[in-house]
């Protein structure tokens, strides 16, 4: 019911493309892709946390999803992704978020509001094929 817009992340290889977005849902999904095993400091230089907060900041009831297929590093990525931060990992991502934000916010509260899901390549070569034949 406005005007503005937030664009998370620009779009690359947009083959198929709807002339209008209808938005049913509050959560915003990122993919990322890589080969190599990313660690904590590599996933924070992709600056997934980093869009998803401006969001966040935005409106708190916002819903956030990460779709990746590369392998994680043990420590606090790892401990990111499973939902299970112990202190020392939630320690370090609160550092990384309350440096990055000039507006205070509720780090657990955001950190809750993101999920993660891990999908192969072969099932996205599989749900790709799919679509290309639908469409």
């Amino acid at each position: 019911n406005s005007n503005q817009s937030i664009t998370l992340e620009g779009l690359e290889d947009l083959d198929h493309r709807h002339t209008s977005v209808k938005i049913d849902s509050a959560e915003f999904i990122q993919l990322k892709s890589s080969e190599n095993k990313i660690n904590a400091g590599d996933f924070w230089t992709k600056g997934v946390l980093q869009n998803f907060l401006q969001v966040y900041l935005s409106d708190n009831n916002y819903r956030f999803r990460l779709v990746y297929n590369f392998k994680t590093a043990d420590g606090a990525l790892k401990h990111l992704f499973e939902k299970k931060l112990t202190p020392d990992a939630f320690a370090y991502w609160k550092s990384k978020l309350v440096i990055y934000s000039t507006i205070p916010f509720n780090v657990k509260d955001f950190l809750e509001k993101v999920s993660y899901e891990r999908i192969t390549l072969s099932e996205i070569t599989e749900s790709i094929t799919q679509l290309l034949f639908k469409h």
